[in-house]
């Protein structure tokens, strides 16, 4: 099988005496596409891709497969598609028969292309496809520049996810703003302003040119901090006393329901905050979450403290672009410490949204919430100009959940949780009679 993305397995020579420098345009196509992206992510899909239009012209291009795209550079008001439309069937984007009855036709025999044309449809090949999409266009000229605003982005978010991902991207590289979006703006000097730290009180003060991973480690760490403590302050209030009960009552929960036959009653609140910290902290056991006699051991060697794969991708990016050296350490702070406090927060508001129906159904839930649907999309943009802001733009494609839905029902009966003290130290003395 021939990958049709890189065209690394043909040769380059008998293809360009057969149709011409294909491979040096198909090269020059990628980097028109990625030039400014980090370069650690997949953009382009490996299953086929196509518009209807196109492919009833008998045509197809590289830009079909840019996993920022979902509609057809050509035709902008034609949603890209991907298999057969009459037997699901999928293709691969490589050079093979799999699924194929001949050239654009499926195995079931349906055909892509519309041979009835007055003129062979590979006549239009020499002639060059006007993009219509505004949008891509301007993503185009984006990449085409030497030099730019860095753009720093999740590499692995892509239109299947998100329709609208390359207008996002291209309005936060424009500076306009999108419906849902929230636009966080540094103070203008920001990038100038140099970090000093005392070593010892018999040592001048030295400059922080670089931040580290450590350093990341020790902003994220304190950010998530400041987060969980707003949570309790703001949504926890009212329930200090069933967060403790549930981390108390999870560990012998099952016990207790096999050898009593009791079915306990769980705060929706305190449900969504153990578990939204356990999620992001990584805690094998969730009612260790908030224990303060036990330590949150770093169980790797580098970035931030939340050991996540948007924000070591961050670190990532921010480390192979230097930005840590040309930004410095204050913008490296302020660009870590927004990301981290929105998306953790964004995080909560998922885990109260889910927490109902979990407890609805009845069963009990002790893993992750694995890949929180509605996550945020989030922009990063660093001039190149250093005497202008950085910016942070985040698109939440929902609002918060209605509170006003997750009755506690310790709150409703206070009774209730006594009962429930009761029946947990009720358990634990038949353990020692």
């Amino acid at each position: 099988m021939k990958d049709l993305i890189s065209l690394d397995q043909f040769d380059e020579h008998l293809l360009a005496n057969a149709i011409g420098p294909l491979k040096q345009w198909n090269n020059e196509n990628i980097l028109s596409l990625t030039t400014h992206l980090p370069k650690r992510g997949e953009y382009f899909y490996g299953e086929l891709r196509y518009c209807k239009t196109c492919m009833k012209n008998g045509f197809h291009s590289l830009f079909h497969q840019f996993t920022l795209l979902s509609i057809c550079p050509f035709h902008p008001k034609k949603q890209l598609r991907k298999g057969c439309p009459k037997c699901r069937a999928s293709f691969y984007y490589e050079f093979s028969d799999r699924n194929k009855k001949g050239p654009f036709q499926c195995i079931c025999g349906h055909w892509f292309c519309n041979f009835k044309m007055d003129k062979p449809f590979f006549m239009s090949w020499k002639f060059p496809r006007k993009i219509e999409n505004s949008n891509f266009k301007k993503w185009l000229v984006y990449n085409d520049r030497e030099t730019s605003d860095v753009l720093l982005i999740d590499p692995y978010k892509d239109s299947n996810s998100y329709d609208q991902i390359l207008d996002f991207y291209v309005s936060s590289i424009e500076g306009f703003e999108v419906p849902n979006s929230t636009t966080i703006n540094s103070h203008s000097k920001i990038m100038n302003i140099q970090c000093r730290k005392k070593e010892s009180t018999h040592l001048s003060p030295i400059m922080i040119e670089e931040v580290n991973s450590d350093e990341i480690y020790r902003i994220t760490k304190s950010v998530f901090k400041s987060v969980a403590r707003h949570i309790r302050k703001k949504y926890l209030k009212e329930h200090k006393d069933c967060v403790r009960h549930y981390r108390r009552m999870s560990q012998t929960r099952k016990d207790i329901e096999d050898s009593l036959g009791f079915y306990e009653e769980v705060c929706p609140y305190s449900y969504a905050y153990i578990h939204w910290r356990a999620q992001m902290e990584q805690w094998e056991n969730f009612w260790r979450v908030d224990d303060h006699k036990l330590k949150h051991f770093r169980n790797y060697d580098y970035g931030p403290y939340l050991n996540h794969e948007f924000l070591n991708e961050l670190f990532f990016q921010w480390k192979a672009k230097e930005l840590s050296i040309s930004c410095g350490v204050v913008s490296s702070h302020w660009i870590f410490s927004n990301i981290l406090a929105r998306t953790s927060l964004h995080s909560f508001y998922q885990w109260l949204k889910y927490t109902p129906h979990i407890l609805k159904q009845g069963y009990n839930h002790y893993g992750n919430i694995n890949r929180l649907e509605e996550e945020p999309l989030f922009s990063i943009i660093v001039p190149i100009d250093v005497k202008r802001e950085l910016k942070i733009t985040f698109l939440f494609y929902e609002n918060r959940p209605d509170f006003t839905q997750l009755l506690c029902p310790f709150i409703l009966s206070k009774s209730l949780l006594k009962t429930q003290e009761d029946i947990y130290h009720q358990y634990w003395d038949s353990l020692w009679e």
